[in-house]
């Protein structure tokens, strides 16, 4: 991961130790948003609701009202009233397809993602006319001109979930091209065509700041358990409260069936489900350290085998974890 996702992850676990392979495993997106500019840019707008994409900041969730994720974001922008003013940041290409989802009017900061920029319209156009049998696809955080051109637009997460079920055989992927690994796990029988981008002479659709964190960094940092990522009790407090009042908007339901419950009823429930669906796991926040979370359980038809994937903020308490990791086992259910 790279530095949002672990203050993020500090800020929602204050207690546990939070470790990051390399600290400057930073984010072009995030760094389009410096705090003390947004701070200005905020005053301007006394009365407006700001709506952050989590890809910021702690300091800039210190700012916000609400926080969003790219699957969630048309939901949180809905749960706001007609008459607010909404302030969006940092990633204004997001903004705009919201704009357009919601018919929402939104103040948008000028911030965007680096790679996502990076794609090059008229070659995409070009690559589709040579793979006419190919779907274009893509990530909001990609320009407007590109989304228009989308035969389907999701998170990172929907994109992966898009190309499992569609019929088609043949996607042409505009975003971070790291996706690509994980379709093709999953679709193997399938072909995914990285979108181009404008400069030929860069890898520019390849996040340089993931690409920071090597399996020689990872190893020492699981050895020396350093570097840890800490944030102040000011910076916790105030940045986890956008994030609550996500979390109290529910989650995206992006499965068949819900199953409430992971005792021994709700997970026998999920695993006999999940052979012929896909299905979520809910548990209310008592049972999982202070927040609401599902599990995630398909069926893999390709290997003939059921994938546990976790969907959200998951927070397992020292009780729940084990129980859940012994019913994978016992089952034999893959744990991705």
């Amino acid at each position: 991961g790279v530095h949002f996702m672990a203050e993020t992850a500090k800020i929602v676990n204050p207690k546990k130790k939070v470790l990051l392979p390399d600290l400057k495993a930073g984010c072009s997106l995030a760094d389009s948003c410096l705090p003390n500019d947004f701070r200005l840019f905020k005053s301007k707008y006394p009365n407006a609701i700001v709506v952050t994409y989590i890809n910021c900041s702690a300091e800039i969730k210190t700012l916000s009202d609400i926080v969003c994720t790219s699957s969630n974001a048309k939901r949180v922008i809905e749960s706001i009233p007609n008459d607010k003013e909404i302030i969006f940041a940092p990633d204004k290409n997001l903004g705009k397809y919201l704009i357009k989802e919601t018919g929402r009017k939104m103040i948008l900061w000028d911030g965007s993602c680096v790679v996502h920029e990076a794609f090059s319209f008229d070659k995409i156009l070009k690559l589709s006319k040579e793979n006419p049998d190919a779907k274009f696809i893509a990530h909001p955080e990609s320009d407007s001109t590109v989304l228009d051109f989308a035969s389907f637009i999701g998170s990172t997460t929907g994109l992966l979930k898009f190309v499992q079920k569609d019929p088609s055989k043949k996607y042409i992927v505009a975003t971070e091209v790291g996706i690509l690994y994980e379709m093709k796990k999953k679709c193997p029988d399938k072909i995914f065509i990285p979108a181009p981008v404008q400069d030929d002479t860069c890898a520019c659709s390849e996040c340089a700041y993931m690409k920071m964190n090597t399996l020689e960094k990872l190893y020492n940092c699981l050895l020396y358990e350093l570097p840890e990522v800490n944030l102040s009790e000011e910076i916790i407090a105030r940045g986890r409260k956008p994030i609550d009042r996500m979390l109290e908007l529910g989650w995206s339901m992006i499965s068949d069936v819900l199953v409430i419950g992971s005792g021994i009823s709700g997970l026998s429930a999920a695993y006999y489900l999940s052979q012929k669906h896909s299905v979520d796991i809910f548990e209310k926040e008592d049972h999982f350290g202070g927040h609401s979370n599902t599990i995630n359980i398909s069926y893999d038809k390709e290997n003939q085998k059921q994938v546990a994937v976790d969907i959200g903020f998951i927070v397992f308490n020292e009780k729940t974890y084990p129980n859940l990791i012994k019913f994978f086992e016992e089952n034999k259910i893959q744990v991705e």
